[in-house]
């Protein structure tokens, strides 16, 4: 059976007594980067959505307060494995914020697919699952609120 071992060990057993954190700090630190980019242009994306069906308090308040976590939050960790993991909850947050802005909308998982790809610039799979299971949980999440009736079309409740 192959041996499956992350990119940080593989580069750790070619740098005898290497911290895999130090060997992936400048590619985390890269990443950090780009998906502070990405965090600012999905809460502009958000904005542009939200006099269409009205969803200021989630462009706002949700994808607001996720593009400032996720900078605050790179800022004070910057490269870390952390950061890594609030950088995919934040692509994971703003991905959900524009399925609600649409209504559960099925053409608004391209914001999911085409946010996955950023934390593949990390070299890290653990995020990458990690933003994959949110989804996941908060696409059942949206599918539940619709099958109870509550409003994810735009045109109201179901029942």
């Amino acid at each position: 059976m192959l041996e499956q071992r992350s990119v940080a060990e593989r580069q750790q057993s070619q740098l005898p007594g290497a911290d895999p954190e130090l060997v992936l700090r400048p590619i985390s630190l890269r990443g950090d980067a780009i998906v502070r980019a990405a965090t600012l242009v999905h809460l502009l994306v958000a904005l542009l959505l939200a006099p269409a069906h009205q969803t200021w308090a989630l462009a706002l308040g949700v994808a607001g307060a996720t593009a400032m976590a996720f900078s605050l939050i790179a800022a004070l960790l910057p490269g870390r494995l952390a950061t890594r993991y609030a950088a995919a909850a934040a692509l994971a947050t703003m991905s959900l914020v524009h399925l609600g802005q649409l209504h559960g909308l099925p053409e608004a998982q391209a914001f999911a697919f085409t946010s996955l790809p950023l934390l593949v610039l990390y070299k890290d799979p653990a995020p990458t699952w990690a933003a994959a299971a949110f989804w996941v949980t908060g696409y059942v999440g949206v599918a539940l609120a619709h099958r109870a009736g509550w409003p994810t079309t735009p045109s109201g409740p179901t029942r």
